[in-house]
């Protein structure tokens, strides 16, 4: 058993049947499993249009295949499943755009069933598809990110109001390049494949429910379903902060009141001790 690989997308085991005849089996993205079928020429339309309908509701999709006696791999079905998005969601994201944070979507999955969960919690319709992301370097280590991501990519992460059919990488350097470009970021997730994004964010949120590696590079992991504690949360914070100001603010004038009290009468004294001694 090959557990699930967010860069390939799939998942794949090797089983014996009651016959004795060894095969393989994989479910993953519609796109990806498709692609190892020997007839997707032939089924490939038809397969596309049942996805894009099926997207087009909110509805998510992974595709199943099987190998023959010949070897070859073969669609064996699709599995759907409704994933709506919470009931508080909506209102969080519109509190999080009252408070002056901009809020945008990342996900893996299919362009229309992003849009489709945009429309439904309120957000616009400028979902773009990865194409137009910058890659991650080829030795793989993040010190090689160029400094110039964000201004050549910030305008257009800035624009948009997020990014669909997107792999792991593409999470951390779109978080990568709006720090670059002097935004406090905050990403949320619940899966290994967001661990990275989690990790290079100012605030990584771990939301309930999440894989351990989320919850390990995460700042704050919440133990309750929903997301409306991260804005009540970013209002506490901000109270915190204000106090902290206003009380470092009185301190300092409290300070430099006393300072100029004792210059002035520490000159005061000198000069009335000059005029004494003349």
């Amino acid at each position: 058993y090959s557990p699930f690989d967010p860069k390939i997308k799939r998942t794949e085991a090797k089983l014996v049947g009651p016959d004795g005849l060894e095969f393989k089996v994989t479910k993953g993205a519609p796109n990806v499993v498709l692609g190892l079928c020997k007839n997707k020429d032939k089924i490939g339309e038809e397969v596309a249009n049942i996805i894009e309908d099926l997207a087009g509701r909110g509805i998510r999709c992974l595709s199943v295949a099987r190998t023959l006696a010949d070897g070859n791999w073969y669609m064996a079905g699709i599995l759907t499943f409704l994933d709506p998005p919470r009931p508080d969601t909506k209102v969080t994201i519109a509190r999080s755009k009252e408070y002056g944070v901009d809020v945008k979507m990342i996900t893996g999955d299919h362009l229309l069933i992003a849009k489709e969960m945009a429309r439904m919690v309120n957000m616009g319709q400028n979902i773009l598809m990865p194409e137009g992301l910058p890659k991650f370097p080829e030795s793989g280590n993040p010190k090689d990110i160029p400094s110039t991501l964000g201004r050549d990519y910030g305008d257009l992460m800035l624009s948009c109001d997020g990014f669909a059919h997107v792999y792991p990488e593409h999470k951390y350097l779109i978080v990568e390049a709006l720090r670059q470009r002097g935004y406090t970021c905050a990403m949320t997730g619940d899966g290994v494949n967001d661990a990275p994004a989690l990790k290079r964010a100012d605030v990584g949120v771990a939301v309930h429910g999440a894989t351990d590696a989320a919850r390990a590079a995460s700042d704050m992991v919440l133990t309750e379903p929903g997301l409306s504690v991260v804005v009540d949360a970013m209002i506490i914070a901000r109270g915190v902060f204000q106090r902290m100001l206003s009380f470092l603010t009185y301190r300092v004038s409290a300070t430099l009141q006393l300072v100029f009290f004792f210059f002035f009468a520490c000159t005061s004294v000198a000069i009335r001790s000059v005029i004494a001694f003349n």
